[in-house]
């Protein structure tokens, strides 16, 4: 019997998927100093119900869904806060994945695959949440992190990738 020794040699789909972790990394941080300048928010999508006519604004007034304990610069803060809070945990993410995956730590493409995920469901419910009040660029911003995110986890799960992630998590007897 002989025991089989993990691969060392990583292969250019793991390193290419790392690769875009970083890209992705760097995408966050680009996300979280546009809001720390507040590129990513447009007044117009932070209108009050006073501002609105017929029957939306009415329902708006009437719900008390306006702003009206503030203004709108007030709401641009909190919209550029949450995003740098959303960003520092996106970096998070990036950032762990990527060194575990470079690492080849046994889980590393389950934790990739479960980051991609709760990836897009945080910016979904962002998106849903204050979309309305976003720029073009913020969502194609969001959406360029959402495709290196894919990419970079479906990389993972290529024949080589997969070979080199169980040789490298578990050990065989031959």
């Amino acid at each position: 019997m002989t025991l089989m020794r993990p691969a060392t040699e990583r292969p250019g789909t793991v390193t290419a998927s790392v690769l875009l972790m970083v890209m992705g990394l760097l995408s966050a941080a680009v996300w979280g100093l546009g809001a720390t300048q507040g590129w990513w928010v447009s007044d117009a999508g932070l209108a009050q119900a006073a501002d609105l006519e017929g029957d939306f604004g009415r329902a708006l007034e009437a719900s008390r869904v306006d702003m009206d304990r503030g203004s709108i610069e007030d709401a641009r803060r909190v919209l550029n806060g949450t995003t740098v809070i959303l960003t520092l945990g996106a970096a998070t993410l990036w950032a762990g994945t990527a060194a575990m995956v470079w690492r080849g730590i046994g889980p590393a493409r389950d934790v990739a695959t479960t980051s991609c995920l709760v990836g897009v469901l945080c910016l979904l419910g962002w998106a849903m949440g204050s979309g309305v009040a976003n720029t073009l660029a913020l969502q194609v911003q969001a959406g360029v992190m959402l495709l290196l995110g894919l990419a970079a986890t479906a990389l993972l799960y290529v024949p080589a990738s997969s070979r080199w992630f169980d040789s490298a998590s578990t050990y065989r007897w031959s």
